[in-house]
C-alpha cells in the first residue's frame, strides 16, 4: 500500500511539474488574462513579472515557519525549467516568491484558477519561497511529447469555443498587447496614460502662466509702491528740514523775547524813580498854585 502511495504521488508531483515547466517556458502564451487586464495591463514590467523581493536577503524567510513540500527529490525536471526560473530571478538570486509564481502562472493564458496554482506553486515553495536551485535538472528528450495536450492546454477545454470570435479577440489582443523586453504592454493603456500627462503638463503650463501674470503685476505693483515711497521720503526730509528750520527760529525768538523782558526790566527800574520825581514836582506844583489861589482873594479884599 505505501508503495501505491508513494508511486501515486511521484506521478502526480511529475506531472505537476511537467505543468509547471511547460507553462513556465510557453512566450506565445504570456498574455493577460480579461479580468487580470486592469491589474497587470501596464504596470507589468520586467520587476514586477520577475521577482520583486530577489533584492530581500534570506535571512528574512528563515525565521517563517515551514510549508509542506510534495515534490520528490527523486523528480528530475527539465533545463527549460531552469531557463524559465533564471530568467524570472532579476538578480539571480536563487529563489522566487510565492506570490510571483502566482502571479507568472495566472499570466500564461490558461485561465487556471487560484485554487490550481496554488497547489501547483505548493509543490516547489518551502517558507514561502520556491529555490530552485536545490532541484534536480536533466536534459531529457521526450518529456514534453508525454504531456498530454489537455494537460499542456490547462482549463481552455472547458471553455466555450469561440470560432467566430477568435480572430477578433487576437486582432485586439495583438492591438493592444505588444512584448517589449520580455514584459507585455497594453498600447490603449499607455496611450491614455500619455494623453493624461499630456493634459497635466498643458494645467501645469496653464497654471505657470498665470503665476507669471501674477508675477508681473505684483512687481508693477512693488515698483510703483517703491517709487511712492521715494516720493514720501524726500517730502519726509523736507518736512523734517523745514522742522529744523522752525526750531531754529522757534529758539532766536526765545532769545529775543529773554532780551526785550531784560531789557523792560531794565527800563521799568529806571523809570521808577522818574515817575517818583515826576509826582513830587507835580505836588510842589500843586501846593505852589494853592499857596498863589489863597493869597490872591486876600490881596483883593484889601
Amino acid at each position: 500500500k505505501e508503495e501505491k502511495v508513494s508511486g501515486n504521488v511521484k506521478a502526480e508531483v511529475k506531472d505537476s511539474t511537467d505543468d509547471l515547466c511547460e507553462l513556465s517556458m510557453e512566450d506565445d502564451l504570456l498574455l493577460l488574462r480579461e479580468d487580470e487586464e486592469e491589474d497587470f495591463g501596464v504596470k507589468l514590467e520586467d520587476a514586477e513579472v520577475r521577482s520583486v523581493a530577489s533584492n530581500q536577503s534570506e535571512i528574512e524567510f528563515s525565521s517563517l515557519p515551514d510549508m509542506p513540500r510534495e515534490l520528490d527529490p527523486s523528480t528530475v525536471l527539465p533545463l527549460d525549467a531552469l531557463l524559465a526560473f533564471i530568467y524570472f530571478d532579476l538578480n539571480f538570486c536563487g529563489y522566487l516568491h510565492r506570490k510571483d509564481m502566482d502571479k507568472i502562472l495566472l499570466t500564461l493564458g490558461l485561465h487556471l484558477c487560484k485554487e490550481q496554482v496554488k497547489r501547483l506553486v505548493n509543490r516547489v515553495v518551502t517558507q514561502f519561497v520556491c529555490r530552485y536551485r536545490s532541484l534536480r535538472y536533466s536534459r531529457q528528450e521526450g518529456t514534453e511529447a508525454g504531456l498530454g495536450e489537455e494537460e499542456l492546454a490547462g482549463n481552455l477545454h472547458f471553455l466555450r469555443p469561440l470560432v467566430s470570435c477568435t480572430k477578433s479577440t487576437r486582432e485586439a489582443q495583438s492591438t493592444n498587447l505588444i512584448p517589449y523586453n520580455g514584459a507585455v504592454l497594453n498600447v490603449s493603456k499607455l496611450l491614455e496614460k500619455a494623453e493624461q500627462t499630456e493634459n497635466s503638463r498643458l494645467y501645469l503650463e496653464n497654471k505657470i502662466h498665470t503665476l507669471e501674470l501674477k508675477l508681473e503685476e505684483t512687481q508693477l505693483r512693488f515698483s510703483s509702491t517703491e517709487a511712492s515711497n521715494k516720493v514720501l521720503t524726500l517730502e519726509a526730509q523736507e518736512l523734517q528740514k523745514r522742522l529744523t528750520e522752525m526750531e531754529e527760529q522757534s529758539k532766536a525768538s526765545e532769545k529775543q523775547k529773554s532780551q526785550f523782558q531784560r531789557l523792560l526790566q531794565e527800563n521799568k527800574k529806571r523809570l521808577v524813580p522818574l515817575q517818583l520825581e515826576i509826582q513830587r514836582i507835580i505836588e510842589k506844583t500843586n501846593n505852589c498854585l494853592e499857596k498863589k489861589e489863597a493869597t490872591s482873594p486876600s490881596v483883593s479884599s484889601n
